[in-house]
């Protein structure tokens, strides 16, 4: 495709309401998609992407076209940074009232691993953090109910 025949897209495109973003993700997926396929949020990689293809293409982006997807780049990035910063902070918190808590409590994953434990486990076995953590759980319970106990934890 020309740039001429691009920019008559363009221009077609923006009359229409569909915007940069909307004629970005047609190109993308094709001129063939729909507007509902082409409306579809696109993570910054994709984005990133558009660009690449644009840049190496014989179309060429208009500042407002690159403009536009720096915008969305930059709020992007300021969302997932508050994401991430507020995730840091619930993880905190709940570390916090982990250790907090009178009793032993040990976090286990699927497979029965130890992946946290309190301070009160650490006191109360009297093993360290890290000889427990990646350990298999009945590494804490009595030999002779290993095996009833790997069931249970099956069953549960």
């Amino acid at each position: 495709m020309n740039t001429r025949t691009t920019a008559r897209r363009v221009a077609g495109l923006a009359a229409a309401g569909l915007g940069y973003r909307l004629f970005l993700r047609r190109r993308i997926l094709g001129w063939g998609a729909t507007r509902g396929e082409a409306a579809g949020a696109l993570p910054g990689d994709e984005l990133l992407a558009i660009v690449r293809r644009a840049a190496s293409s014989d179309a060429g982006l208009s500042v407002e076209v690159v403009t536009g997807l720096m915008g969305d780049l930059f709020r992007e990035i300021a969302d997932l940074s508050e994401m991430h910063e507020r995730l840091r902070r619930s993880e905190e918190r709940f570390r916090s009232l982990l250790e907090a808590a009178p009793d032993a409590v040990v976090i286990v994953d699927r497979q029965g691993e130890i992946v946290l434990v309190n301070l009160q486990t650490e006191m109360m076995f009297g093993y360290p953090r890290s000889d427990l953590l990646g350990r298999p759980l009945e590494c804490l319970v009595p030999e002779r109910f290993h095996a009833h106990h790997i069931r249970r934890r099956l069953e549960y």
